[in-house]
């Protein structure tokens, strides 16, 4: 039986090179394929470029505070709260906007914030939350560069929305 925690890491990480509309295209790009080349590994990429996913500390990824040490937690948050983007068919980066306070922030680190406005076109009819995949969905993808860690120096989202349009 397939377990997500006996996985590889995802084939594309974090990383200093990326700007930040790569940032998010690697992962938008994930989540097209998602169960390429293993079951949920876009949804996996999503959670390697999580700002504060993966430490005892409560994440703000969704918008609001949740422990996301596991990655099972994240999986199951990440497919019922944002079930547009697992499978999605294509997507736009809409624009790109640099030096934004980023809210749920409470480290005052003075990291690079930026926000990434994408429109996103579902791929399946019928998958929950999916009313008609031929309207985009607006969402924003808020970035933070890493000052520390393993990651230090790459951008990753510190919390993504759903705008409301």
């Amino acid at each position: 039986m397939w377990n997500p925690q006996n996985t590889e890491e995802a084939q594309i990480l974090p990383s200093p090179a990326f700007s930040p509309s790569e940032c998010v295209a690697a992962q938008l790009n994930a989540l097209a394929a998602c169960d390429e080349p293993w079951p949920l590994h876009g949804v996996r990429t999503a959670y390697e470029f999580g700002y504060d996913i993966g430490g005892l500390d409560p994440s703000y990824y969704f918008g609001f505070r949740k422990d996301l040490y596991h990655f099972d937690h994240f999986m199951g948050i990440f497919q019922n709260h944002l079930p547009e983007l697992v499978g999605l068919s294509r997507f736009e980066i809409l624009g790109v906007e640099e030096g934004l306070p980023v809210e749920g922030s409470s480290d005052g680190d003075g990291s690079t914030a930026f926000s990434v406005s994408v429109a996103v076109y579902p791929h399946q009819q019928g998958r929950k939350g999916v009313t008609d995949p031929s309207l985009p969905i607006k969402f924003i993808f808020h970035l933070r560069r890493k000052l520390v860690g393993a990651r230090k120096g790459s951008l990753m989202t510190e919390w993504l929305e759903k705008a409301i349009e």
